[in-house]
């Protein structure tokens, strides 16, 4: 969501901008490697096509895209390595910023609500599920490369057989209607759990 966008950015944004940066640039290297593939296919047969000896290709119109293909396998390789290295950052600022949040809030709270178990229910749900504050922004990155690189595979795909956009969507909207299903209701279940949770650590400290 935008608020949980926000909330990454904050933790840093300098770092949280390069590695958005990063993903882009990752993300472009799919689709132009498949482009760049189309553009090598079409050069061969053109040539053979006007060519009437194999001296008489033009293997430089050929073996140029082969070059533009390797540099940028290589720019994706380092681009991924960057990317990943550099998500961990943001996931671990954003995890350690998270829960400054929570303190902070807590700190600032009058002394009544400590004596309620409604408060403390809020509080331990906060800091038991900080650590997914650490996922979140690991895979808010990957879902942007992913969705980039996506849309320029269908894009490639749009200007080969529209009908095949309209299959790719069709094949991938059940799985993400039964996640986002899945994770709604994993999160009401486990949010309804606190005070057994509570009460389970009480237990165990006893």
């Amino acid at each position: 969501s935008l608020r949980m966008l926000k909330l990454v950015w904050a933790a840093n944004p300098r770092y949280t901008l390069l590695a958005i940066l990063l993903t882009i640039a990752s993300a472009a290297v799919p689709p132009a490697q498949i482009w760049i593939s189309k553009v090598i296919i079409d050069q061969v047969v053109t040539s053979a096509g006007q060519a009437s000896s194999i001296a008489a290709v033009d293997w430089y119109s050929i073996l140029t895209p082969i070059g533009w293909i390797g540099l940028v396998w290589i720019l994706g390789v380092v681009c991924h390595a960057t990317t990943v290295q550099m998500t961990m950052v943001v996931s671990i600022k954003t995890r350690h910023y998270t829960e400054y949040l929570i303190l902070q809030k807590a700190a600032q709270l009058d002394l009544a609500f400590y004596d309620t178990p409604a408060f403390y229910d809020h509080l331990n749900n906060a800091l038991k599920e900080n650590h997914r504050a650490h996922s979140f922004a690991f895979l808010l990155l990957q879902f942007l490369g992913s969705s980039l690189s996506m849309t320029g595979m269908m894009w490639l795909l749009w200007h080969l057989h529209p009908l095949a956009v309209l299959v790719l969507a069709l094949t991938h909207a059940p799985q993400a209607v039964m996640l986002g299903y899945h994770n709604s209701r994993y999160y009401r279940q486990d949010t309804a759990r606190a005070p057994l949770w509570r009460m389970r650590q009480y237990l165990a400290g006893l």
